[in-house]
């Protein structure tokens, strides 16, 4: 589920007796994050590794979630990694930490992935569909989404080309020059707070113009794409990055993404299909959930993940954590590791 954002604060619930790892916010978090946002760029990619406060690590001016640190009275010195030894510690830190994790996923010259949708108790992928609830509306469960997207606070996002098209809204146009595009690869922008990313294999999609909601487009293409249609994106702002084979290199993508525009963290936005390939792909750090207090029930209902022949054998999921959120809704984060 994807929506242009807003600036929100995320109302808070009580945490019900017996919740498992839930977290509250952390005062002052916000503030720790600060004396990277005045680094440059790609000075802050080279620095955020090394700099962790409390259970934060801060990169690039952004919180990230880090390891969890939940000894009341530990070590608190950079990189320390805090174990939970009792229910009453681990209780204390939950009232104190965002975004608790038990364990920083491995570095690689990819970004860090994170899964976030919005979803019904029983996988639904549309909220258009889901049952009424006394708790909320489809627009409160929506608003704690954005919220919560904001407070994850990544470096971009990225969904398929179908929910793209839905917010793209272009026309098509020629192009004005008779230069041959440039491939592999075109970045118009290269310093933004945050990129708008689509996968669009065959070049099908259509911008009015170089960002959505203020974030540059880039548009991940296969090698069968047009002249004419990277000259078309050319023209109207919008990078891109074509694969060297038909289908799109999703892991040699990532890598150029990060290594050509410094992003570490994306959040992987939907639909169903390019979830279920990143996942099948291995290329999901953590599966984060809004599930709002409804259900869709149909028998032709979409889920939020589609991947061919599903996912058994080929993932695994470990709970990091969960939050009541506001209007009923609740967030549950899993760390995803790939088997083999």
């Amino acid at each position: 589920m994807c929506a242009l954002r807003g600036s929100r604060r995320l109302g808070r619930g009580p945490v019900a007796e017996g919740s498992v790892d839930c977290t509250r916010a952390m005062p002052g978090a916000a503030a720790a994050a600060r004396p990277m946002a005045a680094l440059p760029r790609m000075l802050r990619r080279e620095v955020s590794p090394l700099l962790m406060i409390g259970s934060l690590s801060v990169s690039r001016g952004r919180r990230r979630a880090g390891p969890c640190s939940t000894n009341r009275g530990a070590d608190r010195s950079i990189g320390a990694v805090i174990r939970p030894d009792t229910a009453e510690t681990a209780d204390a830190e939950r009232r104190s930490s965002p975004i608790c994790t038990r364990e920083y996923p491995t570095m690689t010259d990819r970004p860090r992935i994170i899964c976030l949708m919005t979803t019904s108790v029983d996988g639904g992928l549309h909220p258009s569909r889901y049952t009424d609830s006394p708790d909320g509306t489809a627009k409160a469960w929506t608003r704690a989404y954005e919220s919560l997207h904001e407070r994850l606070d990544a470096d971009g996002w990225i969904v398929g080309r179908v929910t793209m098209a839905e917010m793209a809204k272009g026309e098509p146009r020629a192009s004005t020059t008779a230069d041959a595009p440039v491939r592999p690869s075109l970045f118009q922008v290269r310093d933004a707070a945050s990129f708008a990313i689509t996968l669009d294999r065959a070049g099908k999609i259509r911008f009015a113009g170089p960002d959505i909601g203020g974030d540059p487009v880039v548009v991940l293409l296969g090698r069968g794409v047009s002249d004419a249609h990277l000259a078309e994106l050319a023209a109207n702002g919008v990078s891109y990055l074509v694969s060297d084979s038909d289908e799109i290199d999703l892991a040699g993508a990532l890598t150029t993404l990060r290594r050509e525009l410094g992003i570490e963290t994306l959040l992987l936005e939907g639909g169903a299909g390019i979830n279920g390939s990143f996942l099948a792909a291995g290329l999901v750090d953590e599966l984060s959930l809004v599930i709002a207090p409804a259900l869709d029930g149909g028998a032709d209902a979409e889920r939020i993940v589609a991947a061919g022949d599903g996912l058994k054998g080929k993932v695994t999921l470990s709970l990091l954590g969960c939050e009541h959120l506001a209007a009923g809704a609740v967030n549950l984060r899993y760390r995803v590791a790939a088997v083999g």
